[in-house]
């Protein structure tokens, strides 16, 4: 027994002595990890595997908290050391085990004021409001214009955090003076984009996108968003529009690289209708209307970015032909509460100097000479028109010559707009609540629209969880001049006089008496504006988006978004029974039209994206979901007989003229589709990038609901290679080149169904009859466009000079088009897959610092566009409209449809000019010969409205706070037919008033050469080669001068933040070609001063 308790005994302290042993093996054991800003929770349980130990800890102790680098053969301790660092963590090894617990400091002294400087490391210029926030805290203030800031009563443990968009963020901890260095933080500010729904690095990015800051936009103007972006984007195009000039009330038609779609009808028409060239808007994730883009308020804009070709656009499938334009509104800041106003006062003048109308004597002249008084011979006769000719002489030698044009315009429009931001919280909650007006004023009396907006936005962090919401409102409304057309006055002739002896506004101005044709009354255009008119157009619209992310994963996300909108459009027209339009009807005066669209729709998406670097491998993975629903449902009907103008409403109307009734239309559009995008880069040199999407569309036929859109791309950052490292003045120099297809379907919902139309008067019994509207197409599939595009990127001399450019090839294919019919079917055409286009061009951008210290930075920027369209393949209902406007004999030139032609070339009939013996026009048949006979077989290409290059140029200045910033826009290389000269001066009617170059350059004289045939020709002038002219255009988009105050000055007013700008829009053009611009509503010249302040 004894024996054995000594044995024991042994055993005992042997395995004691073991157990010592080997725990002071483990101590000893040599560890090696690395770790890439991996949270500490996760990299203890690391370690617990590799060291042996057991490592104790509370989750939420340290799970805020990250580590980044690598250890090397250290021991346990010398890694617990490495990765708990000034952390306030402290840990205690006893055996094999660790403890991990938070370090107790002892309450710490609080600084009174801290003071100190923000500066950038690149040129050591102060970094102008900067945000200051002391973490933990509501303390916080912006730097002011030296860089400085100050704060008062900081706790002396906290971290003062420093931010700037653009920049990285610095943390440092608190002490009476902080000097503090901020970088350029290329991750944010050149080497993001952002898609919508998820950001890519640009670094390793194949795709052409632009991305543009809001400050960007801002120092352009702040009138409306599509018009800034046109002037700082080669590649976003507003298409000219010369009717409507600059009419508040209509939304600009907008192009990316060109046209891509054919248009959907073959009706004369309706030649000009239809926007399927549209880009696609995303706003804050979702999709929305250009017009609610035209009514955005600027200043809420954080970021834009325009994707082009198929690596940046494959993800939105079926919406991306055209281009997609990401747009990001700010987010609310974190900090105390802080309220920023922004107003501005705008003024508008109208801009007449291409009218060049005759005077009251000139034009009686013109009307002589234009035989207007020659009788037949017959005295009677010969007595009428020597009276008409005297009647019109008396006004003029009364000293009649109104000035028509100035009648219906204001002498200067005044409008002013007011937006006011609340914002604050802190890193767990933000809010934000804004409220803008803007009341645009257009310099045609009475046309006007009006934006009121509010939105609150909120912001809750919980962990590794972020939620969203955003709810907005926005009440527009548009009036348009009760002084009707532009073009009316333009028609009046001087010798009119608007007012009677009393000085009332005439209703009849004259009346004009032909022996051949009779009476007719010439109305004043002024009289309507005297009547309780309405042409008013107004719409409601609700949003709500909502979003939330779950970082599942330090390179883990998930992301989901859903959105809702409605909006109420409604649209009211009344005339009275006094109304001009009804000065020559007998019954039934007056109507009132009223129009209203209800449009709802929902937007959803969930997108899964990791992003992982291994060593010398970065990979970007995303997948998503998206799914979209949007409905319709119109209606509109006129009521006539208003026999008094305060009885203004539809119910107080006589009733439907006969044949007439409520009309309508309701549509609604469904889109499903699954999208995934991959990208991996080698070192940062080498890299690729794919994506693909399948789509699911009610638009098309039943046997082609889904479509498949994909591309991919490969580049080369040259800059990284270590060839590269000894040429010093290259900071980038990146070779891109992506392809891949994507779709289009901007057209109505259901043109692949068999379409019947109710009509009452087939009515019978209880039932109402039904007509079949259009045919079918149960194979109608989506439009397909090939992108492809090679890039290149570069920055050198420390990016003083950098920029990129672009040359595209887009291929559009199964276009949709009308094909003809056989007669005996009872249709003319029928929709199928049958078009092709070609798009080629290129697109640059330059930006040059040319000189810059400590006072002085002057930055030069250019940029510019070309493309080429050619149509590749037309169908017959394409051919069949070509014959059919032959046969309608234009005065104007048409779009033809002509397979290796483009849709831009101006078809006219050559001419050698006019014969200086007759003042006839000679033109050139296609056989080379001479004639005096007009022929549409004669119909050459002549010209491209194509530009060689356009673009937009101008140059920066910043000192000591002031800002002068300029922005032109060129064009040239392109040709344009005159239309507003054929009409001014050859294809007039003598009895409204003309363009002064119909009486003075136009043939009197045999012999005599003159660009213009005779006076007493009346012929209509058919598309000729004589109003082909060069346009080649120079315009001032905006020049600003602004001023930020100091900060230490605007502080005895109790603010933080002071800038006041004046700035001028669209002030001169320089044109090449001579012709009324704006007939329907003029151009203006804007100005306006604006002020923005922070509290």
């Amino acid at each position: 027994m004894k024996k054995d308790r000594l044995l024991a005994i042994i055993f005992f302290i042997s395995w004691l002595g073991s157990l010592s042993v080997g725990a002071q093996e483990v101590k000893e054991k040599r560890i090696t990890m690395e770790f890439k800003n991996e949270r500490l929770s996760s990299a203890f349980k690391r370690l617990e595997n590799v060291s042996g130990y057991k490592i104790l800890f509370v989750y939420e102790d340290v799970n805020q908290y990250t580590v980044d680098g690598k250890v090397k053969n250290h021991t346990i301790e010398q890694v617990l050391k490495f990765m708990v660092g000034d952390k306030p963590l402290k840990f205690l090894i006893d055996g094999q085990f660790v403890n991990i617990t938070p370090q107790r400091k002892e309450p710490a002294k609080t600084v009174e004021k801290v003071k100190g400087t923000v500066v950038s490391v690149e040129d050591g210029l102060p970094v102008i409001g900067a945000s200051v926030h002391v973490a933990g805290t509501t303390i916080g203030a912006q730097t002011n214009i030296d860089g400085n800031f100050e704060l008062i009563k900081v706790p002396g443990d906290a971290m003062v955090q420093f931010s700037y968009v653009g920049m990285e963020t610095v943390s440092l901890p608190v002490s009476a003076v902080m000097n503090v260095r901020m970088k350029a933080d290329v991750q944010t500010l050149d080497d993001v984009v952002v898609t919508g729904y998820y950001t890519q690095r640009k670094q390793t990015f194949t795709g052409a996108a632009t991305n543009y800051s809001g400050a960007e936009l801002a120092a352009i103007s702040d009138q409306n968003l599509l018009s800034t972006i046109a002037a700082i984007d080669p590649s976003f195009k507003i298409v000219d529009n010369i009717a409507m000039g600059s009419d508040p009330n209509t939304v600009p038609n907008i192009q990316v690289r060109g046209v891509n779609a054919l248009p959907t009808t073959t009706s004369l028409s309706e030649e000009y209708k239809g926007n399927s060239n549209l880009p696609t808007f995303i706003l804050d994730g979702f999709e929305v209307s250009v017009e609610k883009v035209y009514d955005l308020d600027p200043n809420r804009v954080s970021n834009i970015s325009i994707l082009k070709d198929a690596s940046a656009t494959a993800i939105y499938g079926s919406r991306a032909s055209n281009g997609v334009v990401i747009i990001d509104t700010k987010a609310p800041a974190a900090g105390k509460l802080r309220l920023n106003y922004y107003g501005s006062m705008d003024f508008e003048a109208a801009d007449l100097s291409d009218y060049h109308l005759l005077r009251a004597s000139d034009k009686l002249k013109y009307e002589d000479l234009a035989r207007l008084y020659v009788g037949t011979g017959a005295v009677y006769v010969d007595e009428e028109y020597r009276r008409s000719y005297n009647e019109r002489l008396k006004l003029v030698q009364k000293g009649y010559d109104t000035d028509w044009l100035a009648q219906p315009l204001r002498s200067l429009g005044i409008s002013h707009r007011h937006s006011v931001q609340l914002e604050g919280g802190n890193e767990s909650f933000r809010y934000g609540v804004n409220l803008t007006y803007n009341g645009t004023s257009g310099v045609m009396k009475g046309s006007d629209r009006t934006r009121i907006g509010t939105g609150i936005k909120l912001q809750y962090n919980y962990r590794n969880l972020r939620f969203r919401n955003e709810i907005t409102y926005d009440k527009v409304t548009a009036n348009n001049s009760p002084y009707g057309s532009f073009s009316d006055y333009a028609n009046m002739n001087p010798y009119y006089y608007p007012y009677d002896e009393n000085g009332q506004l005439k209703k009849i101005l004259f009346t004009i008496y032909s022996p051949s044709s009779g009476s007719t009354t010439v109305v004043n255009p002024m009289y309507n504006s005297t009547l309780n008119t309405k042409d008013r157009t107004a719409y409601d619209d609700f949003v709500d988006n909502f979003s939330v992310e779950w970082d599942i994963l330090n390179n883990l996300k998930l992301k989901g978004n859903f959105s809702l909108e409605r909006v109420n459009k409604s649209t009211d027209v009344f005339k009275p029974a006094d109304h001009t339009d009804f000065a020559t009807v007998e019954e039934n005066k007056g109507s009132y039209t009223k129009g209203n669209t209800v449009s709802s729709s929902y937007d959803g998406s969930l997108v899964l994206s990791y992003f992982g670097q291994f060593k010398k491998h970065a990979l970007s993975l995303n997948g998503g979901w998206n799914i979209q629903q949007t409905s319709d449902d119109y209606s509109t009907y006129t009521i006539n007989g208003f026999p008094n103008q305060q009885l203004d409403h539809p119910a107080m109307g006589a009733g439907f003229l006969e044949g007439s009734t409520v009309k309508g239309d309701a549509t609604m559009t469904r889109l499903m589709g699954f999208f995934g995008n991959v990208n991996y880069s080698f070192d940062d040199r080498y890299f690729v990038d794919a994506s693909i999407r399948m789509d699911g569309s009610s638009l098309f036929g039943s046997n082609q609901r889904w479509g498949t859109f994909w591309s991919t791309g490969i580049g080369w950052n040259l800059h990284n290679e270590a060839f590269m490292k000894e040429v010093s003045f290259v900071d980038q120099f990146r070779l891109r080149m992506s392809t891949g297809y994507t779709g289009s379907q901007s057209f109505y919902p259901y043109q692949a169904l068999m379409m019947y139309q109710y009509q009452s008067e087939l009515a019978y019994q209880d039932y109402i009859g039904t007509v079949i509207k259009a045919f079918g197409n149960s194979n109608l599939k989506w439009q397909r466009t090939n992108k492809t595009n090679f890039g290149i990127d570069f920055g050198f001399f420390k990016n003083r000079l950098s920029g990129y450019f672009n040359y595209f090839i887009e291929n559009s294919k199964d276009l949709l088009v009308d094909v003809n019919m056989v007669s005996y079917l009872g249709f003319d055409s029928y929709k199928e897959n049958l078009g092709e286009t070609q798009n080629k061009g290129f697109d640059f951008n330059v930006k040059l610092t040319a000189f810059q210290n400590k006072d002085w930075r002057v930055n030069l920027f250019v940029n510019g566009q070309h493309y080429n369209n050619t149509l590749k393949k037309i169908s017959s209902g394409l051919s069949s409209f070509n014959d059919k406007a032959d046969a309608a004999g234009s005065t104007k030139p048409y779009v033809r449809y002509i397979e290796g032609a483009s849709v831009n070339t101006i078809w006219v009939v050559p001419s050698a000019g006019i014969d200086p013996a007759t003042g006839n026009e000679v033109f050139i048949s296609k056989d080379g010969s001479y004639t005096g006979t007009w022929s549409e077989k004669d119909y050459v290409p002549y010209a491209s409205a194509d530009p060689k290059l356009s673009g937009t140029f101008g140059f920066n200045i910043y000192y000591k706070g002031f800002e002068l910033n300029t922005n032109f826009y060129y064009r040239f290389g392109g040709y344009a037919y005159n239309q507003t000269l054929v009409d001014k001066v050859e294809n007039v009617d003598p009895y409204n008033n003309v363009d002064e170059r119909a009486l003075y350059s136009r043939w009197q004289t045999p012999g005599v050469a003159a660009m213009y045939k005779r006076i007493s020709d009346r012929s209509a002038t058919k598309p000729t080669s004589r109003f082909v002219e060069k346009d080649n255009y120079l315009s001032a988009n905006s020049v600003s001068l602004a001023y930020t105050f100091r900060t230490d000055w605007i502080r005895h007013f109790g603010a933080q933040y002071l800038k006041v700008a004046v700035t001028a829009n669209d002030f001169m053009r320089m044109s090449t070609i001579r012709r009324e611009i704006g007939t329907a509503y003029p151009y203006a010249h804007h100005y306006s001063f604006t002020a923005q302040l922070t509290f």
